[in-house]
């Protein structure tokens, strides 16, 4: 019954009457109200003393109210109907009797709650008539809605009406056309059909024709294929005939490749051989580079004196004859010319300096530096070997391109010469080399255009120098230079080339058995940069596969003066081409020349400690084999 006077949810409704409810009995007495309200507003109602009256209210209480009027006053009831009228809740709750009892028991048993419950009454009251106010509200709007939604849906209707109607015309109308299109578009098929029919009865005709040629040519055909099946016997034999015969081939093949690999065994331990006689060798090259040193010092003096007899002496002598260092190698019939400006002298005159050629022959190393290409017989006899010029008369012998003295008392032949035979040229080593011997020797040739810098480049990484004149190689120079890589010491002998064209075919006979090769072009020259790929090829057609190989781009301290002409992209980009180690340097400044050569020492040293790796892991497994076979 509360629910439609009280604002409440059912189940709020639930958790007040179980809070009042203090006996737990499913029905509420006007004292356990009291006392459940009094607590709730912060008052402590004392249970009044059990009287006739408590007793009598109560039973009235359960009996439904039946005797409620008898009880009140009239004046009492006068007072409450005016309560509930100033209120304005005379029209709010229903039943009236429950809350006219509480206020009873209140004005007489506590008069002083009796303000505090009117206030409640008031406040529930409003409360109601705002929600009935709210109610009614609603009612009004939702039937507002309710009218508006009926108009708007009739609209839709007649509205949905009218666009089916118009829909149906337009449907009829278009099925009307279709149908039209679909009998003019069937009477196009027909005759369409009915032409095709024609043609196709022609081409039956062509293919009952072609039908008869065919199975002629089937008839051929089959003859044909009786032949070629013969003919597939015959080539069939001679397959088996030819198996047979590759069988033969394989077995030769294979007691070849046993004899090759048996040759190669043999070439391994030879090599083997070698690597345990590079100390003596060392040796050798060391005895030999000094006797070298000493004579090129005496020819020096020689060429020093010569020079001052032809300024003071007024007479003409006869000229002396001088060629070139690789006049041995080329058998050449007439002399090359070599300049040379040292560090500390005046260039050289080019006038040609010559020998009287004489009865005596010219004696010559018989291999370049590295290892020669007599094979491995002769590298392991570490000898110096004297041979007789071919061309007597006209043939000539030259240090570094400085004459060189022909007398008696020089006898070549009397030092032993290691496997890695030295050409005669200039030595440079470092200081602390000289007092002990080097552990490897690499041979390593520079090659480029004329003009790029390998001249200068060669004499700043020996003597840390830079020559601002200096003439054009002319032939080949070379000069060694001792390093100590990784706690190793290493002589580098370094081949200076000549980079004009008339010398190429000279300078690629020095390629072969060269540890490595340092191609260099000046970043300031296209054309350098260009031929660049040209020495590439040379060098990969006269060199060893293992052979290692960098790429300068010199001059690069001439960037500021002149524009530069190849991009360090560019010269990385034909390095990695060519497998190649990449360097930008500057001979004039020291930019960059100790570290290509030492990268370059690095990877000989590296290749060369696998070498003798794979060679000592080769002999002791011929031990073993050896072993076995006993």
């Amino acid at each position: 019954r509360l629910q439609n006077e009280l604002p409440l949810t059912p189940e709020q409704l639930e958790d007040v009457f179980d809070s009042l409810d203090q006996s737990n009995n499913g029905y509420l007495t006007p004292l356990e109200f009291s006392m459940g309200f009094g607590q709730f507003i912060g008052i402590e109602v004392l249970p009044a003393p059990e009287s006739r009256e408590s007793s009598k209210l109560e039973e009235t209480f359960e009996s439904g109210w039946s005797d409620d009027l008898d009880i009140i006053d009239d004046e009492e009831e006068k007072r409450f109907c005016f309560l509930m009228q100033q209120l304005g809740a005379s029209q709010i709750f229903e039943d009236q009797s429950e809350v006219r009892e509480l206020w009873t028991r209140l004005r007489r048993d506590k008069p002083e709650l009796l303000a505090n419950f009117e206030q409640f009454l008031s406040k529930v009251s409003t409360h109601v008539q705002e929600v009935q106010n709210d109610k009614i509200t609603m009612e009004q709007a939702l039937k507002r809605k309710e009218c508006d939604h009926d108009r708007e849906v009739r609209c839709l209707y007649e509205e949905m009406e009218q666009q089916i109607t118009r829909e149906k015309e337009q449907l009829l109308n278009q099925d009307v056309w279709k149908h039209s299109d679909r009998n003019h578009q069937l009477q196009r098929e027909l005759s369409s059909k009915e032409q095709d029919l024609e043609n196709i009865i022609q081409k039956q005709k062509k293919l009952e024709l072609q039908l008869e040629e065919y199975n002629y040519e089937h008839t051929e055909t089959r003859i044909q294929n009786e032949r070629l099946r013969r003919l597939n016997e015959d080539l069939q034999d001679q397959l088996d005939r030819t198996k047979k015969d590759l069988e033969t081939t394989r077995f030769k093949l294979q007691v070849l490749q046993d004899e090759a690999h048996y040759e190669h065994q043999q070439t391994t331990r030879n090599i083997l051989k070698v690597s345990k006689n590079m100390q003596k060798e060392r040796e050798s090259l060391l005895r030999q580079l000094e006797l070298l040193r000493e004579m090129n010092k005496k020819l020096r003096d020689e060429r020093d004196a010569y020079e001052a007899k032809k300024l003071t002496s007024p007479s003409k002598k006869p000229l002396l004859k001088r060629g070139s260092v690789i006049g041995n190698y080329l058998v050449e019939d007439k002399p090359v010319k070599r300049q040379l400006v040292a560090a500390d002298q005046s260039p050289v005159s080019t006038e040609d300096v010559t020998l009287e050629p004489s009865k005596k022959n010219c004696r010559y190393f018989s291999k370049e530096i590295g290892i020669g290409d007599s094979g491995d017989e002769e590298l392991l006899s570490p000898t110096l070997t004297e041979h007789h010029s071919p061309l007597e008369e006209t043939a000539d012998c030259r240090v570094g391109g400085l004459p060189m003295h022909t007398s008696e008392e020089e006898e070549f032949d009397e030092a032993p010469l290691s496997p890695r035979g030295q050409p005669i040229g200039i030595e440079t080593v470092e200081s602390e080399a000289l007092g002990s011997s080097p552990d490897r020797i690499f041979k390593v040739v520079f090659v480029g255009n004329s003009g790029v810098g390998k001249s200068s480049f060669i004499h700043r990484f020996c003597n840390d120098r830079f020559l601002s004149e200096i003439n054009p190689t002319i032939g080949i120079d070379f000069q060694v230079k001792s390093l100590v890589v990784d706690k190793t010491r290493v002589a580098l002998q370094l081949w200076d080339t000549a980079g004009q064209e008339r010398f190429r075919s000279i300078t690629k006979q020095y390629f072969r058995k060269a540890d490595g090769v340092l191609v260099v072009y000046d970043v300031t020259s296209e054309t350098s940069f260009t031929a660049v790929r040209n020495w590439m090829i040379s060098v990969q057609e006269g060199m060893d596969e293992r052979a290692a190989i960098c790429l300068l781009g010199n001059k690069i301290d001439a960037v500021d003066r002149e524009p530069r002409q190849v991009s360090k992209t560019e010269g990385e980009r034909l390095a990695e081409e060519y497998n190649a180690v990449f360097y930008e340097c500057s001979a004039k400044s020291g930019y960059n020349v100790m570290e290509p050569l030492m990268h370059v020492a690095r990877l000989l040293s590296e290749q060369e400690d696998k070498q003798r790796e794979d060679a000592l892991h080769l002999d002791d497994d011929c031990s073993k084999k050896k072993g076995c076979c006993k």
